[in-house]
This record gives structure tokens, C-alpha cells and sequence, in this order.
């Protein structure tokens, strides 16, 4: 079987057609997309991924997508209710096969919430896919989160909970935790619940870690802490959107091209590509290192390349706000994205000043930056605590904060 979709982008502030892109499904998938000849013909026209240079020739992917779609489609939270979706539907129409292909995650979920700029059709002139209900607003997340611990749970009644959130949007949003998307004052924000059972306040840690490291000079976007009841959610508002407007996002999986789903990336494959592909490579590849720094201190291990991104501005790329930094109590756990080689703590700052030179950064200004970072970190606690968490469990990250810091300022700052 065959299906095409019709793909666009964000082009001088309007959603123009960039290309199409067709799909084969059978024993294997393979996808091919295609530019549009009116969008080769723009001036303005880039290419939507690295990978996929301004031609007009088929740029055929076998077993998965093309890597910007790849980023406009779901992460595990997302598919996993699309798949308690199809197994529901199957109940209805046995016809149907037990088991989605990328197509079917690509264009299973809503458009409004999708991540970036790109947008599917089935038609040229067609809807947008998934046209599906408005995003809800804010006070309606009490609701959703009942969803989302429905479905935790196996609860008897996680088939319409499944409805409910795909409904909502949810389905589009990146990452493996529970998660919804709602709008409030027309921004859209991602809503990040707390997992049943989980004695960590993840909000309070990763809104702890997020602060930290605006304080640092990494930029960050709006977020807040929202409490439901007895638990907590954390709101971050949305990077890729300005006002109306879509903003062009890939990962840095997608902008180093790496095809692995698992990939073991290195910084110095980001900062190589960033330089390559951005249009303020000296600025972003110095604020890459401060974000390295800042990551290394709070033990972000979980840093693998999708929890990294890059939206488009004038002719490149520029480094997105940081999101998804979660301070880590186990230091035995190794780096999703290693430092220069580095991947356990010991040989944290080893692998820092081995990252500098590629960022084009002296040792001394390298030693400068990671002195700031050390500073603001060492409130970590105050911070912590600012933010909710309760004094008992701030103790339990003691020594992962503590020994990051030590390493760090031993190895860097001798």
C-alpha cells in the first residue's frame, strides 16, 4: 500500500507547501519525500533538515522517516496511546492491523500541538491532520491528569481516558512521562504530570534545574509550577510558537543526521553541525558549553538528542531554549550524550575542557563559564527548596550535586 502526504513549512511567516512525501507499506516501509517546485523556486525556501538538501530529487529513507518528520511525529508517551487507540478501534473494524506504522503515528495526532512548523495533508487543499478538538485551556487539567493516571493505572476505564488525551492533543508531545497540552492566554504550554506512585516531585526538580540554569545564562523558556490537589504539574510554555506562528524545530539527532533511534552522540557531533548549520555559530557554541557545564553539575544524564533542539532564524539554525533537564541521583548512571568522550562523572571535567576547543572557546574563558555555572549551582538547595521540594527528599540529591561539583571544580577550575 501507498499513501502521500502533502508536507508543509513556515516561510515568511505563512504555511506554504514544501513538498510531499510518499510512504510504502507492506513487509517493509519505506518513505520518499520530494520539494515542491514552487518551493525550490522561492528564494526564501531552505531545507526543512540538513539531510535533506535543496533538489528536486526523491530523498528515499528505508524502515522510517525522513529525520524533521521523524521530529513532528511522537515520542513514547504519544505512542503508546495511539497504539491503546488502534487496539480499541480493532474491537470495532478486525480489519484493521494491530500494529501502526510511522505513517500512522506521523499523522495520528493533533496538528495544533504538533512540534515545529511542519504540517500534513491528504490533499493539497485538504485539512490539516489530525484535525481533532480545540487544545483545552488550563483549568481543565485536573481532568487530564485523571486521564493520564487512568492510564497509568490500566484503570477500567483507560479506553475513553486514551480518548481524552489523544483528543486534547497529547498524542503530538514529546518524551516517555505523562503529559498534556493546554493553552492559556493563546500560548500554547505543555503540561508535565506526576507519574502515580513516584515518590520524587519531578516538577519541583525539574523546575529546580530549569531555574538553575536561567540563572546561569541559559536560556530557558517561561515555566511555573501548578499545583493539583495534593500533587504538582510543571507548565512550560511552548518555544516553537510566536503568537500564531509555527517556528521551525528540529533535534540534534536530526541535525547531526543520525539515523540510529539509540544513537551514542557526542557533544562535539552537535557543536560541529551547530557551527556548520547556524547562523550565530561563536555565540550558540559558547552557549552549548554553558549548557554542557550546567548539565554536568545537576547529573542530566537522560541528555540524549532529542532533549536538544534547534529552531530556525534567517538562513540556519539557532540553539533552541533548553527543556528536559533532570537533575539525577545516580552517579553511576552514564551520559545519554557524552562530553568529548566523557560519560561518567569522573572524567567530567576532562571531557569539558577537551569540549571547549571545539566550541571555540580558550581554556581560560571555558574556565570563566564553568566558574559561573559552579557559583549559581551551589544554591541548588535554595532553589529546591523555592520550589516545593520537601526538605527530607532535597538531602536524597546531596551527595549527586555535591560530588558533581567537586569533580568539576578539581578538574576545571584546579
Amino acid at each position: 500500500m501507498t499513501r502521500s502526504f502533502t508536507v508543509f513549512t513556515t516561510l515568511g511567516g505563512e504555511s506554504v507547501e514544501a513538498g510531499t512525501v510518499n510512504f510504502t507499506e507492506g513487509r517493509t516501509f519505506t518513505s520518499s519525500f520530494r520539494y515542491a517546485v514552487d518551493y525550490l523556486a522561492r528564494p526564501d525556501s531552505y531545507p526543512i533538515e540538513p539531510g535533506l538538501p535543496l533538489d528536486d530529487a526523491p530523498h528515499v529513507v528505508g524502515g522510517g522517516l525522513p529525520l524533521a518528520l521523524d521530529d513532528a511525529s511522537p515520542d513514547r508517551w504519544g505512542r503508546m496511546l495511539l497504539e491503546r487507540q488502534r487496539g480499541t478501534d480493532r474491537l470495532d473494524d478486525p480489519s484493521l492491523s494491530p500494529s501502526l506504522t510511522p505513517a500512522d503515528y506521523l499523522v495520528g495526532v493533533s496538528d495544533a500541538t504538533r512540534q515545529g512548523a511542519l504540517r500534513f495533508t491528504g490533499e493539497p487543499e485538504g485539512p490539516y491532520l489530525a484535525d481533532l478538538p480545540a487544545v483545552p485551556k488550563v483549568l481543565e487539567l485536573p481532568r487530564l491528569l485523571a486521564a493520564a493516571d487512568a492510564v497509568t493505572a490500566d484503570d477500567s476505564d483507560w479506553a475513553g481516558a486514551v480518548k481524552t488525551l489523544l483528543d486534547a492533543g497529547t498524542g503530538a508531545l514529546g518524551g516517555a512521562m505523562p503529559k498534556a497540552a493546554v493553552v492559556e492566554d493563546g500560548a500554547l504550554w505543555l503540561a508535565k504530570f506526576p507519574v502515580l506512585g513516584q515518590s520524587v516531585d519531578l516538577a519541583a526538580w525539574e523546575k529546580t534545574a530549569l531555574d538553575l540554569a536561567a540563572m546561569s545564562g541559559v536560556s530557558v523558556p517561561e515555566r511555573r509550577i501548578l499545583r493539583l490537589g495534593e500533587r504538582t504539574a510543571l507548565l512550560v510554555k511552548r518555544f516553537d510558537r510566536a503568537g500564531e506562528q509555527r517556528i521551525p524545530y528540529i533535534s540534534a539527532r536530526t541535525l547531526i543526521e543520525e539515523e540510529s533511534e539509540t544513537p551514542h552522540a557526542d557533544y562535539t557531533d552537535i557543536v560541529a553541525s551547530l557551527r556548520a548549520e547556524g547562523t550565530r555559530p561563536d555565540a550558540d557554541s559558547e552557549a552549548l558549553f554553558r549548557l554542557v557545564v550546567l548539565g554536568a553539575l545537576t547529573n542530566n544524564t537522560d541528555n540524549h538528542l532529542r532533549n536538544l533542539g534547534f529552531l530556525r532564524s534567517g538562513t540556519g539554525w539557532i540553539l533552541a531554549p533548553a527543556f528536559d533537564i533532570t537533575p539525577q541521583r545516580d552517579l553511576g548512571q552514564p551520559r545519554a550524550t557524552s562530553i568529548a568522550g566523557s560519560v561518567y562523572p569522573g572524567d567530567t571535567g576532562r571531557g569539558l575542557l577537551a569540549l571547549a576547543p571545539h566550541c571555540k572557546l580558550t581554556e581560560n574563558r571555558a574556565r570563566a563559564i564553568t566558574a559561573e555555572v559552579l557559583d549559581v549551582v551551589s544554591a541548588w538547595r535554595d532553589v529546591a527548596e523555592e520550589n516545593g521540594a520537601p526538605g527530607a527528599r532535597i538531602e536524597v540529591f546531596a551527595e549527586s550535586f555535591d560530588t558533581m561539583a567537586e569533580i568539576v571544580r578539581r578538574d576545571v577550575l584546579g
